[in-house]
């Protein structure tokens, strides 16, 4: 990317891995390193290089009913720039608040039309699978 929030005008790559655990934990890690780093790692590899700049953020949603549930997440840098921290804490809370209003505003779209399917997109295929496997869980929970 040409900018990075984090490291201001530095042109970056970043190496990013999420995790989903069942019952609804969400894991993402970034690191970010200098332009080009997938050029430089044999491929198949993980990246080995110091990077620029690592963060972590897990999140977890819990439901209360049919229609509400909690959200807890927490946020930040890695310990060399812990200084650092509130700012973090505040681009991902500006994001966080900005994924609720549109949840919400979803949510009272499917309200307004019950019975109609979801249509899901390319970028939901992270969701389609979490899904999947819970399902599967849950059917073998039951069937337990």
């Amino acid at each position: 990317r040409p900018s990075n929030p984090y490291t201001g005008d530095v042109s970056s790559d970043d190496y990013v891995v999420s995790q989903i655990l069942a019952p609804g934990v969400f894991i993402l890690k970034t690191r970010v390193f200098r332009p080009g780093v997938k050029d430089r790692t044999p491929e198949g590899e993980i990246p080995t290089e110091e990077p620029l700049m690592a963060r972590c953020t897990c999140q977890m949603i819990t439901p209360v009913n049919e229609q509400l549930s909690r959200f807890f997440f927490t946020f930040g840098p890695w310990a060399p720039l812990a200084d650092s921290k509130q700012d973090f804490f505040n681009v991902g809370a500006k994001a966080f608040a900005e994924d609720k209003a549109i949840i919400e505003e979803q949510q009272e779209l499917i309200n307004r039309s019950p019975g109609t399917p979801m249509m899901m997109l390319a970028m939901d295929q992270p969701v389609v699978r979490y899904t999947r496997i819970y399902e599967r869980l849950m059917a073998e929970e039951q069937a337990a």
